[in-house]
């Protein structure tokens, strides 16, 4: 068993790609998984990326995890992980990830969940109808977040610059009124803000310490062949 916390760190810093599956998957999980190795192998983000591949099968044991790395040939600096079915099963909630058991199989989406740095979940990508292009896109949009993920990453902020409008309107009104009336006041106007959504299947998702809430948690089990 290993701390969450303790097996990032490991991976040392950078934005997080976290992809959920069971090892028995023979048709979804592998695709994806293979679709996200070689979109990071033809088009690597010049930032550091770090890749956790974390199984929310219940039967799940130490043998298998190393039986699928052998298998599947993921990258050796990629982080294999299984935790306890509680935690598991708290974890995707929190990541809205519906798994539901169907005898041996579990039906679940294709989804790879972005973090942050510190682990706040950031973006969503479906499927594997993108490109090399936008994984990259979105992994240097978290690493250096723009203005408007900033705001989005601190919501309190929107506050203090809504109060600086307010405050700067009570001003200019007490000025207007101040002034002598042969003084011809002009209309202020102000350009309002556009978010443009994103052209690709990736959607954002509102701030989140989905991974972050976890860091200490003591029941995560790493492969050992990390």
């Amino acid at each position: 068993m290993a701390h969450l916390g303790d097996l990032f760190q490991s991976m040392g810093e950078g934005p997080v790609l976290f992809l959920p599956l069971f090892t028995r998957c023979s048709s979804t999980c592998p695709a994806l998984l293979h679709k996200l190795e070689q979109s990071l192998a033809v088009g690597p983000p010049s930032s550091h990326v770090r890749v956790l591949v974390f199984s929310f099968d219940p039967t799940e044991s130490q043998a298998s995890l190393l039986a699928f790395r052998s298998r599947s040939g993921i990258p050796t600096d990629w982080v294999l992980a299984r935790a306890d079915e509680d935690v598991t099963r708290t974890l995707l909630q929190s990541l809205n990830y519906p798994v539901m058991s169907r005898g041996a199989v579990f039906i679940h989406p294709s989804e790879i969940f972005v973090l942050d740095s510190s682990l706040h979940w950031r973006w969503t990508i479906d499927g594997v109808i993108w490109t090399p292009e936008d994984l990259s896109n979105v992994i240097e949009r978290t690493a250096s977040p723009n203005f408007v993920s900033r705001l989005q990453r601190h919501p309190e902020v929107v506050g203090w610059i809504a109060l600086g409008f307010a405050l700067g309107g009570i001003c200019l009104a007490i000025g207007f009124w101040a002034r002598p009336r042969t003084i011809r006041a002009w209309p202020l106007r102000y350009p309002g803000f556009c978010v443009r959504s994103e052209a690709n299947r990736n959607r954002e998702r509102p701030q989140q310490a989905v991974l972050a809430n976890f860091a200490r948690n003591p029941n995560f089990t790493q492969n050992e062949n990390h």
